[in-house]
């Protein structure tokens, strides 16, 4: 493989790769958003180095980093596109790279030339306008038509300085030699519409479509590979995919990621889908083209199991996408919104093709993973399709397929993730190791191991696993040690709901008693004794707050069942008590690390390997994104949600460098005076901290001076939080799935506070005394509270920018201007007016709304706009006549909106 890898690296070079052949180029990395050139590339050496994040390497590692590819996924579209055929050795790679680069050219020639003839010809020109194709998208994508005379072309031309000739038309496929004369040639192309294929700016084949009725309707360059999409330089996040060019074409010109599967093979790459999060599939509405649709879902899923597809149904009479455009090209926007709301998920395009009871098979593999309150929801729109199958007739039906596939392969679980139970939650997904049946969880740790081997005893130092069988009906559960080192490989030890435990923090008496097998921990009565321990060293207004604490905390144990963990952040000024929660919640939340002592890439490692709970002191200066704080704010935006990644280059094994990914969700814990940017705060639990009134809270004593009390204390609290983990998160995973949604609490905000609320529930579920409020009302008041203000804060923050932004642009028209004689004092009272003036123009403000002058003065001063009132707030006279005035430069201003 040696010499296929340097062939490659000879013949393509990384500026290539970036369609760039400066030595110093923007830096292409994702996650960087730097705005100066940062990467430095060595075209001779074949190297490059981000000097952002420090990372750097050869072309393969590059395209890894950008493309989220294995090597061997690199060194194959690599190879591809140097025309290196792997397992040849090099002399012949090289051979058939220069053939292969001519073949290109010839190809490039006729694109060019067929579009040079589409513009001459009315007719060709006519059929595609027909169709509902401008001027502008036909040149975008280099439409031409084939006359019949590019080999005429081809002989006139002078093809020398372009270093091909009439061979390399034939061996491409645009040309055949002659019938009788061996010296002559023919066009393969006659009298047709052409597509060319093109990627990364170079045409790959083609393909014509006929003007007449000649058959067949599509031709194809056979003799060059297809294994690519029509217009595959839209793949993304989000895709459109289509059958043919004309809808694909159609799909361009209405601002789509449109992308086509063409030719007679079908989808032949699927893999090139499988970083995509939303396709939209929109396939011909005939019998064929229905069966298409359902094989390119199939092949979608085997690579991207998790990606959201939705199917896209064509309205009225139309055959296809580009029919029903030209049908509906006048009312375009309105009638797509409507063609946007019909699109089904998998699961309801499935039960869409239902046609009798027979067809239930085909939709039962896809409701096996899905929690049974959602399974239920679709056994009524089933209903609905069959149109007289009766519910208990559903459930009976999935139970006996059930039942037989869990026979036939007892310990496969499905990986498939039907559709989110509600906006912002979904069901929790299947893991190795986690036994949805047998309700088993485990944590594992490293221990001393002694074992009589032969009569003499060995010691090892090794993971173990202590774990739980519960039994869901009474609650009760068995425990067991298992030794890793005995289990065969496919056992999963990062399984829900623990992952290895920092050594220390469950005690080795609290780990004999729940290997004793004693009663589970009570979800209420734990949550009582947490509550009470933090309102013990820390003063809060508003008394709920110390529970919401407590349920953060327990939530720590249990996050690996939750699609998203909610951060939590400390506000507040010195002495209001942040350093205190923290100390306890360092103590008391699962796997704790304080960033003060952890470097950026140890803390990720850790949270890899031990689910950490990472708090971060003095987050100031997360406030605002920065070159600084950047690669530490990727992580932290990464791990918010299960699966976040992040990725490093590092050597490998054989010294070569490569990417390896971290996975960095977790829970994370923030304390400062300011507020986190807005990216952060969005996926946060904002807690107010304020000094106590008096001697309201006991001391905290101090961790290092008095680590047995501490061990004391906090020790006993934690071995109660592994008990309760390890015999209550199936109970916690059932509340999470089955909490009904909430009218005041949707979408992202909702992501945050489900997790506490299912901790709640359960708490209610097993609380033996009365209450005249429920946890999980409380918990709920409070989260509808908190929501209500982090979204007048939202408000509060846009206003400010507005407002900044509306001076900066007053100043620059001269619509407002500092007082004769006095630089930079501008009027209070007229500035304010003109500012609301403008507001109204812009449908910002209604014209009953008005920006007063105090409200501009409280608005300049939380935007620090002025920060000496005394110095910058003054009455000035103006004949006669003293006004109001506030110094301000556009500096200043400047700096302000920067800052926010």
């Amino acid at each position: 493989m040696n010499h296929e890898v340097e062939a490659v690296k000879r013949l393509i070079t990384i500026g290539s790769l970036l369609n760039t052949s400066k030595n110093k180029i923007k830096c292409p990395l994702p996650g960087h958003v730097d705005k100066h050139p940062s990467c430095d590339v060595d075209h001779e050496a074949g190297f490059w180095h981000c000097k952002v994040c420090d990372e750097g390497g050869d072309i393969f590692s590059l395209l890894m980093k950008r493309d989220r590819m294995t090597f061997p996924e690199a060194l194959t579209q690599l190879a591809e596109m140097a025309g290196v055929k792997l397992g040849k050795k090099s002399d012949e790679a090289q051979a058939e790279w220069e053939q292969t680069q001519r073949i290109y050219k010839a190809l490039a020639y006729a694109a060019e030339y067929y579009q040079s003839t589409l513009m001459d010809s009315v007719g060709g020109l006519a059929w595609l306008q027909n169709r509902g194709f401008t001027l502008k998208t036909i040149q975008d994508l280099k439409i031409g038509l084939s006359d019949g005379n590019l080999v005429r072309s081809v002989k006139r031309a002078n093809l020398e300085p372009l270093g091909i000739t009439v061979d390399d038309f034939v061996k491409a496929g645009l040309m055949m030699p002659g019938v009788v004369q061996a010296d002559t040639h023919r066009d393969f192309f006659r009298d047709r519409i052409m597509f060319p294929l093109i990627v990364r700016g170079r045409v790959l084949n083609m393909s014509g479509r006929s003007l007449t009725e000649a058959k067949p309707k599509y031709l194809h360059l056979g003799n060059l590979p297809t294994e690519h999409f029509y217009n595959e330089d839209a793949i993304g996040e989000n895709v459109w995919l289509f059958e043919g060019h004309p809808d694909t074409l159609t799909g361009v010109q209405v601002g789509l990621p449109a992308v086509g599967v063409i030719g007679t093979g079908g989808m032949t790459r699927p893999e090139k889908l499988k970083h995509a999060k939303n396709i939209y599939i929109c396939g011909d509405a005939d019998t064929a083209g229905q069966k298409a649709t359902d094989k390119w879902a199939t092949e979608i899923l085997k690579h991207n199991p998790n990606v959201n597809i939705q199917f896209v149904t064509l309205t009225g009479q139309s055959k296809d996408f580009n029919e029903w455009y030209v049908a509906n090209q006048k009312d375009f926007s309105t009638k797509f919104d409507v063609l946007m709301e019909s699109a089904k998920g998998l699961i309801e395009y499935k039960i869409s093709k239902l046609k009798s009871s027979e067809d239930l098979i085909l939709v039962w593999p896809f409701l096996q993973n899905l929690p049974e309150i959602t399974r239920e929801g679709y056994y009524q729109k089933i209903k609905l399709q069959l149109k007289g199958c009766s519910i208990s007739l559903l459930r009976r039906s999935y139970k006996e397929w059930a039942a037989q596939r869990l026979a036939e392969n007892p310990t496969q679980l499905s990986t498939i993730e039907g559709d989110s139970f509600r906006k912002g939650a979904g069901p929790v997904p299947a893991n190795n190791g986690y036994d949805l049946e047998k309700l088993t969880g485990h944590v594992c740790l490293f221990a001393d191991v002694h074992r009589n081997v032969d009569g003499k005893t060995q010691s090892t130092y090794e993971p173990v696993a202590i774990q739980s069988t519960v039994d869901p009906e009474t609650g009760t559960y068995q425990a067991q040690t298992v030794y890793l080192s005995e289990q065969p490989e496919r056992f999963n030890p990062s399984s829900i709901p623990l992952p290895y435990v920092v050594s220390g923090r469950w005690s080795p008496e609290g780990i004999a008693a729940f290997r004793q097998g004693r009663e589970g921990e009570n979800t209420a009565e734990l949550l009582k004794d947490l509550t009470a321990y933090f309102s013990r060293y820390i003063w809060h207004r508003d008394p709920v707050t110390h529970e919401i604490l407590a349920l953060y905390t327990m939530g720590t144990y249990v996050a690996r069942l939750f699609q998203a963990f909610p951060y939590l952040s400390l506000n507040g000024l010195a002495g209001s008590g942040k350093t205190n929660t923290l100390e306890l919640l360092e103590q008391l939340c699962f796997n704790a690390i304080m960033a003060a002592n952890v470097s950026l890439p140890a803390m990720f490692r850790m949270i890899e390997k031990c689910f950490s709970t990472y708090i971060r002191d003095e987050a100031e200066q997360f406030n605002k994104k920065t070159p600084e704080n950047q690669d530490e704010l990727l992580v932290l935006n990464s791990g918010y949600k299960a699966g976040g990644m992040v990725s490093r280059v590092e050597k490998g094994k054989n010294g070569e460098m490569d990417i390896q990914y971290f996975n960095v969700y977790s829970p994370k814990i923030f304390a400062g005076i300011n507020m986190l940017n807005d990216t952060l705060n969005t996926r946060s639990i904002l807690i107010t901290m304020h000094k106590a009134p008096g001697a309201e809270v006991k001391k905290l004593v101090s961790m290092a001076r008095f680590p047995e009390q501490w061990k004391g204390q906090a020790g006993a609290l934690r071995d109660r939080l592994y008990r309760w983990a390890l015999t209550k998160f199936h109970l916690v995973s059932q509340a999470y799935q089955e909490f009904p949604a909430q009218e005041k609490i949707t979408n992202r905000d909702w992501e945050v506070w489900a997790p506490l609320l299912a901790i709640a529930i359960l708490a209610d579920n097993e609380n033996t005394q009365e209450q005249l409020e429920s946890f999980s009302l409380r918990t709920l008041k409070f989260a509808e509270k908190k929501v209500k203000e982090k979204r007048e804060q939202a408000k509060e923050n846009h206003l400010q920018l507005k407002v900044l932004d509306t001076i900066l642009l007053l100043m620059d028209e001269f619509e407002i201007n500092p007082l004769y004689g006095h630089p930079n004092w501008y009027p209070l009272n007229s500035t304010a007016k003109k500012i609301s003036e403008r507001l109204v123009e812009d449908g910002y403000f209604k014209e009953t709304k008005e920006l007063t002058p105090r409200w501009l003065m409280q608005i300049l001063d939380q935007a620090q706009v002025i920060t000496n009132r005394d110095e910058q707030v003054s009455l000035i006279d103006e004949g006669n006549k003293k006004k109001k005035c506030i110094l301000m430069t556009k500096e200043t201003v400047k700096t302000a909106l920067e800052t926010l």
